[in-house]
């Protein structure tokens, strides 16, 4: 008796997809032709029905309206897992991408280079503003069901500051995460990618990963870089500047006692660090 370990890793139980950015790889390396298209088809057309069929006929047709709409999902999701499957192995075999394996200073200082395509396996978290995010939520339903009452007001305050500052609720929202453990080192590995990608429910994503990402910027001195950079791409307002360190100041010790670490470096990040641009996790 004995263990005889898998040989390859095809089996992949993805957490998170930039399914844009994987179709737009794959279009790439299949010189502009994608076997299928990664997007999700909705029945905008006419039900059919003739009145004569009355509500016998709309339970029936709603019936099949939901079970399409099923269907469709699974076929979207099949499709995504397929498409970020495949560019793995692609990138794999074509040697497009970078493993890292070794000492990430030595990584960063000879070999990462902004573009380059990597992967690592690494502990996931998300970045600190998301945590309490996550936690004001909670908090906010499980509350009433607990009998409490003191708190929960500013727990909505919080959650609507951190909802507006994170973009949240709009389409294109995206979710910034760290690293951690690849392997002792004091750079900060850091990135986004959409929310509409997310695998599993977001207070799931953390523990150990697979993560094809591509370098989005190699920080290893200079100034510091505004968290919400990770999710709008783009610098934040004065305003925004000013209202979410003095929210790190206000709130860091109350979410501290709590488990969570959120600090200035968490707002405005120092390096040395690298940003990336997270293609897709998996298990």
């Amino acid at each position: 008796m004995g263990f005889t370990p898998p040989k390859s890793d095809h089996f992949k139980r993805f957490i998170a997809i930039d399914t844009a950015s994987v179709s737009a790889a794959l279009a790439a390396l299949d010189g502009g032709a994608v076997s299928e298209v990664l997007t999700r088809t909705t029945d905008g057309g006419d039900s059919g029905l003739g009145g004569e069929l009355g509500v016998r006929g709309a339970k029936v047709s709603a019936r099949r309206s939901k079970e399409r709409k099923v269907e469709e999902e699974l076929r979207r999701v099949r499709t995504e897992h397929s498409a970020a499957s495949s560019l793995v192995d692609r990138l794999r075999d074509a040697e497009a991408v970078g493993e890292v394996d070794g000492g990430l200073e030595d990584v960063i200082t000879d070999d990462l280079g902004v573009g380059m395509v990597i992967h690592f396996v690494a502990d996931v978290v998300l970045h600190p503003l998301h945590q309490t995010a996550v936690m004001a939520d909670e908090f906010i339903v499980q509350a009433p069901k607990l009998g409490v009452k003191d708190g929960v007001n500013d727990a909505k305050d919080l959650a609507k500051f951190l909802k507006a500052v994170l973009g949240s609720d709009r389409v294109d929202a995206k979710i910034a995460v760290d690293f951690t453990g690849v392997p002792d080192s004091e750079v900060r590995w850091t990135g986004g990618f959409p929310m509409s990608g997310l695998q599993v429910p977001l207070e799931d994503l953390q523990g150990r990963v697979h993560v094809l990402a591509q370098v989005d910027a190699v920080h290893m001195d200079g100034e510091r870089v505004h968290a919400l950079r990770l999710v709008r791409g783009v610098p934040p307002s004065e305003t925004e500047t000013t209202a979410t360190e003095t929210f790190a100041e206000s709130f860091g010790k109350a979410v501290a006692d709590l488990g969570i670490r959120l600090d200035r470096d968490d707002i405005m990040m120092p390096p040395p660090m690298v940003i990336l641009r997270i293609l897709c996790l998996w298990r």
